[in-house]
């Protein structure tokens, strides 16, 4: 029993210790509660060195990695999430705001979530359709299981 519960400590270490963290960060400094410097997808997506966009740090990240997006004004569309057990992680609703703008076509979302255990925590999404009225897709979940929204 004991190599039993060791190995299985031992494995959870080796999962653990894969888990990266990245962070991203838009033009500005204003608000900001995880980095120390503005976004720039050149980066390699660190606290002192963030990414610019969404956009960039999902090409990255991997199963269960943290993703930590600062106080700004964002407009990324169109990302599917395909890592389970991601997490995305804003400064607050009030504070990380993903907007449209009204932009392009009613097909704009935010993200669509097609991995089980992705929980997206802390940001707000607005104007994800191309008019001032109707209604449009911000966050879609598809075929994933334990999937976590909080404010």
């Amino acid at each position: 029993m004991k190599n039993s519960f060791a190995l299985g400590a031992a494995f959870l270490i080796c999962v653990l210790a894969k888990a990266n963290s990245y962070y991203v960060n838009d033009a500005a400094l204003a608000g900001d509660v995880f980095t120390s410097a503005v976004g720039n997808n050149s980066n390699p997506g660190t606290a002192a060195l963030p990414f610019a966009t969404l956009t960039q740090v999902l090409t990255v990240a991997a199963a269960n990695d943290t993703i930590f997006i600062d106080a700004g004004i964002y407009s990324d569309k169109n990302q599917n999430i395909t890592q389970s057990n991601l997490v995305i992680i804003g400064a607050g609703s009030s504070k990380t705001n993903f907007n449209n703008n009204f932009a392009s076509a009613n097909t704009n979302y935010l993200l669509k979530i097609l991995a089980p255990g992705v929980k997206v925590i802390g940001i707000m999404a607005i104007k994800y359709n191309n008019t001032t009225t109707g209604e449009g897709k911000v966050i879609t979940v598809s075929g994933a299981a334990g999937v976590y929204l909080q404010d």
